[in-house]
């Protein structure tokens, strides 16, 4: 199993070294996702993580973030969809 990342999946990144104060261009690879969500789908919190994200609470997936596809944006069901 190869855990390099496949096709078009890096993207190159430039900053400054607080050391040395030289410019330093880097090549970064996309991680893997770890799950089969996609944007409009409706998730549900397993554990509590504070008093503003309770167990058991559904979210809708609002956007899923291209250099960390395991970063999600979510946000409350829409009224007018139906709960699964």
């Amino acid at each position: 199993m190869s855990t390099g990342a496949v096709g078009n999946r890096y993207y190159n990144v430039t900053y400054r070294d607080f050391h040395t104060g030289e410019m330093v261009k880097t090549r970064r690879s996309i991680p893997n996702k770890f799950h089969k969500i996609l944007p409009e789908d409706i998730v549900e919190l397993k554990s509590k993580k504070n008093d503003d994200w309770l167990t058991g609470e559904e979210f809708e997936v609002k956007h899923i973030s291209y250099k960390n596809p395991n970063v999600l944006q979510i946000g409350t069901v829409e009224k007018y969809r139906l709960k699964r």
